[in-house]
């Protein structure tokens, strides 16, 4: 008998000369909880044939197991059972006296989690076609949850007339009762208003919206979701939207048909739900490997090498890659004073001419990274990039749906087409780019979702190509708000040079195998994982050095060459320099790490022509630009003026703006730029007026 087996299983296993089941089950009535792991495997090894008697009949295996759970509890914690047997007892004296094992087994207090090793079904669309009452195991991503609640699994209604008490009848997450109280007098019917009783047996339970693990690899299939029901001390589980899971439980289908639908609910009632590996906490790391990321680390040259596996496929682009590369090891979070934390992901914006590579780039960080989360901008909503709240048709729960940035929390959000995406949805990251979270309040629930994401996006100029006598905001149409939140900013321009293009062409022309870098994508991964768990600090020589890197370059922002750098870059260089140090696994960021991070804000800085405020950020013009256009713009203003309708002559215009001391490409660049704003017209062939 499956019973009498079980209870063989949980009190005579051994391994490594303990029972292992019996030191659980004491440990679990010591803290006092409810639940313990059963390995399934375990059960394999002691008796196959109660294993597969277990697989032919899950929710029979599941009801034994408990039995056989409350069984040793008696014998190993008779204090434990006590309180264990008070509450069953009430329970079970709500059950009609024909009810079978499985029922009043559904009511014990324990909640043994059962794991599985075997992933039965690779797909939830082969879930989906599964054998009701099947016992599986599948893995696949939260994308939703509801909040922790009290499910009714005995309900016992109270008369409020005459206090007769009625055990309803439950079906899958429907309760029946009376409408009024039934009881009989005399042949005189109660009717009284029937309420919930105390007498009702509940539990705690939540609901998981699971979805297909994205292969970024196969496009061919949509993923598909299921919903997950918890119960116990499982419905209390830390889990969040994005995290990977290994789910064992019973495939039911909902028997209770709605206003008559034929329609039937697929679901999975969970034995246990495990974290799997989606994240670089969850990377499994072994000694031999630690001692070798530790002398990648102390070797030559680590930097260049660990660059080189920043997207192989794609030739150059050094700086580029080194501003991913940090990116990816982040720098620590801080925690101010008032509570507040200063975040520590590190946020990128590549902006290039098409067919240069963006999009390629951001694809091989996808797949580098364990939790990388890839989105097109066109086709992203801002309620899909932070969350959203709908009603379940199953349970008629509210669940909350994360979006791109919650499912993303401890990785990388990436984001291409990052100009395409309308002015609302791209405000709704504001919260996301600084406070790394998502506040929800709909529907009576108010919460706060982590996104503690790093954010790398790519975006396209809007006239086709990047436009140098426009500024970046303007060339990609982004407001200050959105491009002061990222701390580096890369152009990538398609400009012709033959000595470029014959090296490009030489690199694409290669062998797969030539192009091969230093190391796997899984020791970079576990390199990024180990150096994360360092938290570096500045030493007082990179403090200094990054003081005087901020005060000099904010002198420099009245005269002609210079940029002028608010406090956000200030923190941006610092994050730079910390997550330096921590690629090199150290402790303290030094000079070098500072002197890297001063190196690539001078690269988004000053050679792209940054002009920074404290609160405003307009890109793409040096101060001595802005002068020109100003003083150039003043000038046909007043010629405009006194040239009346007709305008002026181009020719004169130029003429008369050289004598000032502007060069001519320059005037012309100006003035293509104006007429392109329609701030200048051309009343005749040859003639222009400014009608600004």
């Amino acid at each position: 008998m499956l019973a009498v087996k079980l209870r063989n299983f949980l009190s005579d296993f051994m391994k490594d000369g303990r029972r292992v089941y019996i030191e659980r089950i004491r440990e679990m009535t010591s803290r006092g909880r409810r639940s313990f792991t059963v390995e399934f495997d375990h059960l394999i090894e002691f008796d196959l044939e109660a294993a597969e008697e277990a697989k032919e009949n899950p929710l029979a295996f599941y009801a034994y197991l408990k039995w056989a759970a409350l069984d040793l509890v008696k014998s190993e914690d008779p204090e434990a059972y006590e309180e264990i047997g008070k509450e069953l007892e009430q329970a079970v004296s709500m059950l009609p006296e024909e009810a079978g094992e499985e029922l009043k087994a559904s009511v014990i207090p324990l909640f043994p989690r059962v794991k599985r090793s075997d992933v039965t079904h690779s797909r939830i669309k082969e879930l989906l076609n599964a054998r009701a009452n099947s016992f599986v195991c599948f893995r696949g991503v939260v994308v939703a949850f509801s909040p922790v609640k009290r499910e009714a699994l005995i309900p016992v209604f109270r008369c409020l007339k005459c206090g007769e008490k009625t055990v309803g009848d439950r079906i899958d997450f429907f309760v029946l009762a009376p409408e009024r109280c039934t009881k009989n007098e005399n042949g005189v019917k109660c009717g009284g208003t029937l309420v919930l009783s105390e007498d009702t047996t509940s539990v705690l339970t939540a609901t998981l919206k699971v979805q297909d693990a994205v292969d970024f690899a196969r496009f061919d299939e949509a993923p598909l979701e299921i919903p997950v029901i918890l119960r116990g001390e499982l419905a209390a589980e830390e889990l969040t939207q994005g995290d990977a899971v290994v789910v064992t439980g019973v495939l039911r289908v909902s028997s209770f048909l709605k206003s008559s639908s034929a329609i039937l609910t697929v679901y999975v009632e969970a034995f246990d739900v495990s974290r799997d590996v989606k994240d670089y906490r969850d990377l499994e790391i072994t000694e031999e490997e630690r001692k070798r990321i530790q002398e990648v680390a102390a070797g030559p040259d680590v930097k260049q090498k660990l660059i080189s596996c920043i997207a192989p496929s794609i030739k150059g682009r050094e700086e580029v890659k080194e501003g991913i590369l940090l990116a990816l090891f982040g720098a620590p979070r801080e925690q101010n004073p008032d509570g507040t934390f200063v975040r520590g992901d590190i946020h990128v914006l590549i902006v290039g001419d098409p067919g240069v590579g963006k999009s390629q780039m951001l694809l091989a960080v996808s797949k580098l990274v364990p939790r990388g989360v890839y989105v097109s901008g066109p086709r992203a909503s801002g309620v899909g990039l932070t969350a959203a709240v709908v009603k379940d048709e199953m349970t008629g729960r509210f669940m909350v749906h994360g979006g791109s940035a919650v499912l993303a929390n401890g990785g990388v959000l990436i984001v291409d087409e990052f100009d395409k995406m309308s002015k609302d949805d791209r405000g709704a990251l504001h919260e996301v780019l600084e406070q790394q979270t998502v506040t929800v309040a709909k529907a009576g629930i108010h919460t706060q979702l982590p996104a503690r994401c790093t954010l790398i996006a790519a975006a396209n100029p809007k006239f086709g190509s990047y436009q140098r006598e426009m500024s970046l905001a303007e060339n990609i149409d982004l407001p200050p708000t959105i491009l002061s939140r990222f701390d580096l900013i890369f152009l990538i321009q398609d400009s012709a040079s033959e000595r470029e293009d014959e090296e490009i062409a030489r690199f694409v022309l290669k062998k797969e195998d030539e192009k091969a870098p230093p190391f796997p994508p899984e020791f970079v991964r576990k390199y990024i994982a180990v150096a994360k768990s360092v938290n570096p600090v500045l030493s007082e020589e990179a403090a200094e050095l990054l003081r005087k890197f901020f005060v000099e370059v904010r002198k420099k922002c009245g005269q002609d060459a210079a940029v002028k750098v608010g406090v956000r870059q200030l923190e941006a260089a610092k994050r730079l320099a910390l997550a330096h140090a921590r690629m090199r696994l150290s402790r303290k960021a030094e000079k070098q790490d500072v002197e890297a991070a001063i190196s690539l804000m001078n690269f988004f800085l000053e050679e792209e022509g940054f002009l920074t405020e404290l609160s405003q950020l307009e890109v793409g013009k040096t101060t001595k630009q802005v002068k020109e256009e100003e003083a150039v713009r003043e000038i046909l203003k007043k010629m405009s003026a006194q040239a009346g309708a007709e305008g002026v002559l181009e020719a004169d215009f130029v003429i008369t703006c050289k004598e000032e001391g502007y060069e001519e490409r320059i005037v012309r660049k100006i003035l293509e730029a104006m007429k392109r704003n329609g701030e200048v017209v051309e009343p005749k062939i040859g003639r222009i007026k400014a009608v600004f």
